[in-house]
């Protein structure tokens, strides 16, 4: 589960960090069309005509690297990234791809630095908070792994990778203090969100001996009939059967796991 976790996390077209991804204005628009179609084969080949006629291209540089570190390439994509954030610094999605690459690479101090240098340049990168997460989460670093998925999840509850992993740690920690609450509050921040929903209930089918601590109606019943209250709230198609939906819960990393 791990390797795909990281996979989706490198994946450069699928920031689920954010509401929606844009094109670098200095890329030409049909590199984002041939990316945005999944045609890699005419994305590079746009990538290998800027740099022929400009070597020095930071965002021709990162668009190479990402579709190299896609297709598992990683010591080119390693090269190029390191060329794009050399000639720009400031370019924070460099640095998280860069990272992502070492993360794959088995190099996880280089990926944790890349991730706080994308975090020094944008701090508000939900993306770079989850995988500076998975980072610390796969150098069994619990509880920093736990605060860099609050933050990402602080920027967007709507975050299903660093919700499932979050979750994942609280259960192997046992839920710690205002947890719970936190949890409550990402979901009622995105009451249509079915995945947000659901780790509500699991929370609660989890622990069904303990009563919900907050003070609203459904957590002042016991924990199973919490969680079965959580989820009658669910407002979109899980698009999963419920109980597949529940098994991401906790189970992302053998590390959450006792």
């Amino acid at each position: 589960m791990l390797a795909q976790v990281l996979k989706r996390a490198a994946r450069v077209w699928a920031d689920r960090g954010k509401p929606r991804r844009e094109t670098s204005p200095a890329v030409p628009e049909e590199v984002g069309a041939g990316v945005a179609s999944g045609d890699e084969k005419d994305a590079e080949a746009v990538f290998v005509s800027l740099l022929r006629q400009n070597p020095e291209s930071p965002e021709a540089l990162h668009g190479l690297g990402r579709l190299q570190g896609m297709r598992g390439e990683l010591a080119p994509a390693g090269r190029n990234l390191a060329e794009a954030v050399r000639l720009k610094p400031d370019f924070a999605e460099a640095w998280i791809d860069l990272g992502n690459v070492h993360l794959m690479s088995e190099k996880p101090e280089e990926a944790e630095s890349a991730y706080r240098r994308a975090l020094a340049v944008d701090e508000t990168s939900a993306l770079a908070w989850c995988n500076l997460g998975i980072c610390q989460q796969r150098r069994s670093q619990l509880k920093q792994a736990s605060e860099s998925f609050r933050r990402a999840l602080d920027l967007n509850p709507r975050f299903g990778l660093a919700l499932r992993h979050w979750v994942g740690i609280q259960t192997k920690l046992d839920w710690p203090d205002g947890a719970a609450e936190l949890l409550e509050h990402w979901a009622d921040t995105a009451p249509d969100d079915a995945e947000a929903q659901a780790a509500v209930g699991f929370m609660y089918l989890n622990r069904p001996l303990k009563k919900c601590p907050s003070k609203r109606p459904c957590t002042r019943l016991r924990g199973s009939e919490a969680g079965a209250s959580r989820f009658s709230r669910l407002r979109q198609p899980l698009g999963l059967p419920l109980w597949g939906l529940l098994a991401h819960f906790g189970r992302t990393d053998p590390r959450n796991h006792a």
